[in-house]
């Protein structure tokens, strides 16, 4: 078979996984890599951009002999231990998708992040924050990392989303006194509201920030 056809997550795991591998090394470059591999070097930019969708077989397994790493490993199916780590740190990781934070996860993610595991389990999922509202404690251009099967701790913060079923997230303390549970707002000067299960649903804890994406190259 003479080529290796992929579906919308394994292209854009493939497009991250060859930009984590060109980072590495400190003097490659997109073209430095096509001529080592003599092949056009815009065949490597679009495979970064994440545009191609079925790239040669014979493509794959040149640039995965390149790093020394599997097919699988290239296309994000496996994770990659860094030569010397090995024996002394077995680290899982998962791609998570990434969605905007304006649109929710109601649609296709926008591109996957390669995330280094903790020890909760969930389905984890990364929400892009492309708005400045809740700076400072969640800047613009930075990653979340949610889990939306565990149950939020006093003072946790959450993403909500509205019952009424529309994509609008929004982000809030989750802060328990007695019996009764309050949404604190990232920006003091709004309300704080009681947490309604008729009004609200919650669509994650989050656990993690990370910082800026990298944008393509």
């Amino acid at each position: 078979m003479s080529t290796t056809i992929l579906n919308n997550s394994s292209h854009l795991l493939l497009a991250q996984t060859l930009n984590d591998l060109i980072d590495r090394e400190n003097k490659l470059s997109p073209a430095a890599l096509a001529r080592a591999l003599g092949i056009p070097t815009n065949k490597i930019t679009r495979i970064l951009n994440g545009d191609v969708t079925d790239p040669k077989a014979s493509t794959l397994l040149q640039i995965a002999n390149h790093f020394d790493i599997s097919i699988d490993q290239l296309l994000g199916l496996k994770p990659i231990v860094p030569v010397g780590e090995a024996d002394s740190q077995q680290t899982a990781t998962r791609s998570l998708p990434v969605f905007e934070f304006s649109q929710g996860a109601s649609k296709a993610p926008k591109e996957w992040y390669r995330w280094a595991e903790n020890a909760l389990d969930g389905d984890y999922y990364a929400l892009a924050i492309d708005t400045d509202l809740y700076e400072p404690i969640f800047p613009q251009n930075s990653l979340l990392i949610i889990n939306p099967d565990v149950e939020p701790d006093d003072r946790s913060y959450i993403v909500l989303k509205k019952t009424d079923g529309l994509s609008y997230c929004s982000i809030k303390k989750y802060v328990v006194e007695g019996h009764q549970i309050y949404l604190y707002p990232i920006n003091p000067k709004l309300p704080v509201e009681v947490f309604d299960k008729n009004l609200y649903t919650i669509a994650g804890v989050i656990l993690e920030v990370h910082q800026k994406l990298r944008s393509k190259k």
